[in-house]
C-alpha cells in the first residue's frame, strides 16, 4: 500500500522518468507473481496430474492477457488514469493471494480427478 502512495505521489509531480519507473516496476512484480505460481503448481502437482490443468492454466492466461489489455484500455479512455491506478495494486494483491495460497493449503482440483 505503501508503494501505491508513493507512485501516486511521484505521478502528481509531473516528472517524466516516473512513467518509464512505474512501468519496470509492474514489470518486475508481474514477472515474480508468475514465477512464484508456476514455483508452487509444480510443487504441487507431479507430472501425471500436471498434464490436464496446467495447459487450461496456460490458455487463461494468454486469453486474460488479451482480454485484460482490451478491457483496461476501455476503462482508462472513459474513467482515466489516476482512478484505475488505486484500483490495480489492489486486484494484483487479491489475485496473487487466490493464486499461491488456495484453501485448507492444498490444491484445488481443477477437473476431480486429483488423488
Amino acid at each position: 500500500m505503501l508503494l501505491l502512495v508513493v507512485t501516486w505521489l511521484l505521478f502528481k509531480t509531473g516528472a517524466v522518468w516516473v512513467s518509464v519507473a512505474f512501468y519496470v516496476l509492474g514489470l518486475i512484480l508481474g514477472i515474480l507473481l508468475i514465477s512464484q505460481f508456476w514455483t508452487l503448481a509444480n510443487d504441487l502437482y507431479d507430472a501425471r496430474q500436471a498434464k490436464r490443468p496446467f495447459g487450461f492454466i496456460g490458455g487463461g492466461a494468454s486469453l486474460g492477457g488479451a482480454l485484460g489489455a482490451a478491457i483496461t484500455a476501455l476503462v482508462v479512455e472513459e474513467v482515466g488514469f489516476f482512478p484505475t491506478q488505486v484500483v490495480h495494486p489492489d486486484m494484483q494483491g487479491v489475485k496473487g493471494y487466490n493464486d499461491l495460497w488456495p484453501r485448507g493449503g492444498a490444491a484445488i482440483d481443477l477437473f476431480g480427478d486429483a488423488g
